[in-house]
C-alpha cells in the first residue's frame, strides 16, 4: 500500500498536492447543477402554470355564480340557468350546483331534467338536505310518491325534528288524497311550532279542499296576521276571495301584495 511517505516530492521532483484527491472535481458539480437545473426550471414553469390556471378557474367558478345569483334575485331563470350550466362545466362534482340547476329546471316545468341533477347532488351529498328536499317535491310532481317520502325519511333520519321533512310527508298524503290525514298531521306540528307560516298556509288549503271555508278562511287571516310581508300569504288570500266569490277583496289583497313587493 502507498503512502505519503514513499511518493516524497523530492524523490519525483514534482510537487504533489494529496488534498485534491479528497475534493470533489469542481466539473462534475457543474454538470450536475446544470442538469438539475434542465429538469426543475421546465418542472416550477408547469407548476406555476397549473396554480395559475386553478386560480383562473376559481375566479371564473365565482363570478358565474355571483352573475347567477343576481338573475335569480331578478327573477331571470333562464339566464341564471345558463351561467349555473357553464358554472358546473367548470366543476361538474359540485353537489350545490347540480342542485341550483335542479332547482331551475323545476321552477322551469323541466321536471326530468330536476330530477337528473337532484338525484345527482344527492348521490354527490347523501346529507344534502335541501337536494333532499327538492327532490322529494319533484317526485311529488311526478306521481312518485314512494319517492318522495323515502327522501322525506332520509332528511329525519339525521335530523328528527326537521319540520320541512314532515310537511313534505303531509303534502304526500294530501297528493294521494288522504286530505283528512295530512290535515291531521299539520294539526299536530302547529302544536309544536305555532307561529309556522308553512303550516298554516297548509291548514287553510287542507281546510278549503275538505270545503271548511270557514276553518280555511281563518287559517287565512291568521297567516296575514303572522307574515304580512310573505307574497304567498296575500296569493293565498286573493285565491281564497275569488273562490268565494268575493273579487273586490281578492282586488285588495293584489294590492296589497304589490304594496309589500315596492317595501321589500
Amino acid at each position: 500500500m502507498l503512502d505519503g511517505s514513499e511518493l516524497d516530492s523530492s524523490e519525483l521532483g514534482i510537487p504533489v498536492d494529496w488534498s485534491g484527491l479528497f475534493r470533489p472535481d469542481i466539473h462534475f458539480r457543474q454538470a450536475v447543477m446544470r442538469s438539475l437545473f434542465k429538469i426543475l426550471i421546465p418542472c416550477l414553469l408547469l407548476l406555476c402554470l397549473c396554480i395559475g390556471c386553478k386560480e383562473d378557474k376559481v375566479d371564473k367558478l365565482s363570478q358565474l355564480q355571483k352573475e347567477a345569483n343576481e338573475l335569480m334575485d331578478q327573477h331571470q331563470w333562464r339566464a341564471a340557468l345558463a351561467c349555473y350550466i357553464k358554472a358546473l362545466s367548470t366543476k361538474p362534482d359540485s353537489a350545490k350546483l347540480h342542485y341550483q340547476i335542479g332547482m331551475i329546471d323545476r321552477r322551469l316545468g323541466n321536471m326530468d331534467l330536476a330530477i337528473k341533477h337532484l338525484e345527482k347532488a344527492v348521490t354527490l351529498s347523501p346529507d344534502y338536505t335541501d337536494a333532499l328536499l327538492e327532490l322529494g317535491y319533484c317526485y311529488l310532481a311526478t306521481n312518485r310518491y314512494k319517492n318522495a317520502e323515502v327522501m322525506a325519511r332520509a332528511i329525519l333520519k339525521a335530523d328528527p325534528e326537521n319540520i320541512q321533512a314532515r310537511l313534505l310527508i303531509g303534502d304526500r298524503r294530501a297528493f294521494t288524497g288522504s286530505y283528512k290525514q295530512a290535515l291531521s298531521l299539520i294539526k299536530t306540528l302547529l302544536k309544536r311550532h305555532p307561529d309556522n307560516i308553512n303550516l298554516w298556509l297548509r291548514r287553510g288549503d287542507l281546510n278549503l279542499v275538505l270545503d271548511r271555508r270557514k276553518e280555511a278562511e281563518d287559517a287565512y287571516r291568521h297567516c296575514i296576521s303572522i307574515a304580512p310581508m310573505r307574497p304567498i300569504v296575500w296569493l293565498s288570500w286573493a285565491s281564497f276571495c275569488r273562490i268565494k266569490g268575493k273579487l273586490s277583496e281578492a282586488e285588495n289583497a293584489l294590492r296589497e301584495l304589490q304594496s309589500w313587493n315596492r317595501t321589500i
